[in-house]
């Protein structure tokens, strides 16, 4: 009865997904489950391997017959070695074939033949509303420099878990033609414009709490190791001198001495800070972001600190996110309606939502008396919706 819009995202562009338990890369059984913190693990595990059913057994890909002949490929071919030499040499991909994170144009074949026949696209609705939506463009970062204190570095292989912290992140995108494309809705005088992109522009990481993205800075703990600088302080009315012992969160990065402060997780690998400077510069503005990905919902906007701003001076001229999303105190919070109209100043929102099932996934926030006791932090499924009205340019973000 309404139009559906569809783009793709990383795991549409893969043929071999992983097992439930597999050796490496598999999210755990709590991340299938809404409700997993009720239970203990034996049970998740148990209730995992019944929803599966055959082949639950499996540890590396579905491709081949069994995890035998897998790994005999691999050894025969010396591809295992190969791989593990491209890690040690810092490659940020592992598209090797029939790896479970392997891309290809034949895994979205049914897509383009039966539901949508485009990969990037746009198109204007009866009430003039502008849509351009991006497709991830196939390969994903997996794999990147170890980020302390605001400086990168190369990584050892068995530091793989960490330099996977940051993505995945879409390798190509922007191609060259979504750039142009992107051009285009910034020149266009539609009323409302909007574009849809998989991976979000603006991403937090899993670590900064909505609290921290309310006020725009990430501070960290006395014993918490730093990915950002902590060189950042504040002037307090009496002359003194009041250390953050954390950054202010960036929207792009302003330097090579600000690596981790910039809200970039699960992002874009190719020309990220162009798509924000962009927007942001525009005079004819886009007004939504949409994107979703990092599982995370959220409410943003970038704001570039002028000289009128009673701001720390190594901030002046730099653009920093600001969030407009009310901090959660429990996967069981009230729906949020937030007047959008009171934000236009911040134009383009970043609206990034989280998953519609099995299971929300997680936020930084302060857990729930049952987290504390099983472990994990969970968030309910959901959708955003926003109200559009042609009219009077009124708007309204949602989540139920």
């Amino acid at each position: 009865q309404k139009p559906v819009y569809t783009i793709l995202g990383n795991h549409d562009w893969r043929l071999n997904p992983y097992p439930p338990f597999a050796i490496a890369g598999a999210p755990g059984p709590s991340s299938f489950i809404n409700n997993h913190a009720n239970f203990k693990n034996p049970s998740l595990k148990k209730m995992l391997e019944t929803a599966h059913g055959p082949g639950i057994e499996r540890k590396f890909s579905y491709h081949l017959k069994t995890d035998a002949d897998f790994i005999k490929q691999f050894w025969e071919d010396g591809k295992l070695l190969k791989t593990a030499a491209r890690l040690i040499a810092q490659r940020k991909t592992l598209d090797e074939p029939h790896l479970p994170v392997e891309t290809t144009v034949e895994s979205v074949g049914w897509y383009l033949m039966n539901i949508n026949p485009f990969l990037d696209f746009t198109f204007t609705l009866p009430g003039k509303q502008e849509i351009l939506m991006l497709d991830w463009a196939e390969d994903e970062d997996l794999f990147f420099p170890m980020i302390i204190d605001g400086k990168e570095w190369p990584f050892f292989l068995w530091e793989i878990k960490q330099a996977a912290q940051a993505g995945p992140k879409a390798k190509n995108c922007l191609t060259v033609l979504q750039k142009k494309m992107v051009q285009n809705l910034i020149s266009s005088g539609a009323p409302v414009k909007i574009l849809g992109i998989h991976t979000p522009p603006v991403g937090p990481y899993p670590d900064w709490t909505d609290e921290d993205l309310m006020k725009g800075r990430k501070i960290y703990g006395p014993n918490e190791q730093a990915r950002g600088p902590k060189k950042y302080a504040s002037k307090m009315a009496d002359g003194s001198i009041k250390k953050w012992n954390g950054h202010p969160i960036f929207a792009t990065l302003p330097d090579e001495e600000h690596y981790g402060a910039v809200a970039d997780y699960g992002s874009l690998s190719k020309d990220r800070d162009w798509l924000i400077k962009e927007l942001n510069a525009a005079k004819k503005p886009v007004h939504f972001v949409l994107s979703g990905h990092i599982h995370r919902n959220g409410l943003y906007g970038v704001h570039k600190v002028t000289e009128d701003e009673k701001a720390n001076l190594l901030l002046k001229g730099k653009l920093l996110v600001k969030s407009f999303y009310p901090p959660g105190t429990s996967p069981s919070d009230k729906r949020h309606v937030i007047h959008l109209k009171n934000k236009a100043g911040m134009y383009p929102l970043y609206i990034n939502t989280t998953s519609s099932g099995p299971r929300g996934y997680y936020y930084a926030r302060k857990t729930t008396e049952t987290e504390n006791q099983h472990g994990g932090v969970t968030v309910n499924p959901g959708y955003t919706r926003i109200e559009i009205s042609h009219k009077t340019n009124d708007f309204y973000f949602t989540t139920p």
